[in-house]
């Protein structure tokens, strides 16, 4: 346990980049996003495609926060319960 911890801390271990790989819903999602900002950006005058980025800057750093979130939303999730399952053992 101390290990995974440390390795954790120590950044060596990190869900996000792997999240969704190989998931075809979030795959699919990720091509029609990717498919419509281009043909936005197609259409789109420089001023309107300068909003565009920081739109979309804007959306990612919220999204990058809200992962964050969840991912200690749920390690205490997750500590709570185990903490739980090791207090309301029988002796």
């Amino acid at each position: 346990m101390k290990h995974t911890l440390e390795t954790l801390w120590n950044g060596n271990i990190a869900p996000g980049p792997n999240c969704g790989i190989g998931d075809y819903e979030i795959e699919k999602e990720s091509i029609l996003a990717d498919k419509n900002l281009e043909a936005l950006s197609k259409i789109m005058d420089p001023n309107q495609k300068r909003l565009l980025e920081k739109y979309i800057d804007c959306k990612e750093s919220y999204c990058s926060l809200l992962a964050s979130q969840a991912f200690c939303d749920g390690f205490s999730l997750a500590a709570q319960l185990l903490t739980e399952a090791l207090l309301d053992r029988p002796s």
